[in-house]
């Protein structure tokens, strides 16, 4: 922590907002760490706001990203729903396709921990949509893995063999 402490520090003399938004996020991984929730998400939000000042679009949803770990981890799924679906409109506009496919992964993992089959396949079919355009065979591959299991825990069992056979099609050929 005092090393955090230090780097944001020297950080705040150089009005490097980047720098300053680094050293919020290595505080909030010694809060993550310790448990210290509030004071986590407090350092999330300076650090997403310092990097969306310092005008580094990708820094913005990393850190978002690393946000949405905590607050599932911390079961606040609504909260996490909420934040993905800002960044996914954020990813949009910036055209960061790569980080979109992790959102939009990351955002299908919060409504399949609530077991909202329907809006995690939906989602994932936007992830899959995203990974085709990428070109992201291991990614569209896990895309494919991932609809079969929802399919499977909707009881839609043809769907799930079709969908995983594409899985394991994709995986024999790499």
């Amino acid at each position: 922590f005092l090393r955090s402490r230090h780097f944001l520090y020297n950080t705040e003399k150089t009005q490097n907002t980047i720098e300053q938004a680094d050293a919020n996020m290595a505080i909030a991984a010694v809060y993550v760490h310790s448990g210290n929730v509030d004071s986590a998400l407090i350092c999330f939000n300076i650090s997403m706001k310092m990097y969306q000042k310092g005008k580094s679009p990708s820094q913005y949803i990393k850190a978002g990203l690393k946000k949405n770990e905590y607050l599932r981890q911390c079961n606040k799924y609504d909260d996490s729903k909420a934040l993905l679906t800002q960044l996914v409109d954020f990813a949009k506009n910036e055209n960061e396709n790569t980080l979109l496919s992790k959102i939009y992964e990351q955002l299908a993992s919060s409504y399949f921990m609530q077991s909202d089959f329907e809006k995690t396949i939906e989602i994932t079919f936007e992830r899959l949509r995203i990974d085709s355009l990428l070109q992201d065979s291991v990614s569209i591959a896990e895309d494919c893995n991932s609809l079969s299991t929802n399919f499977r825990k909707q009881g839609k069992y043809i769907e799930a063999i079709a969908y995983a056979k594409k899985a394991l099609d994709i995986f024999e050929k790499k």
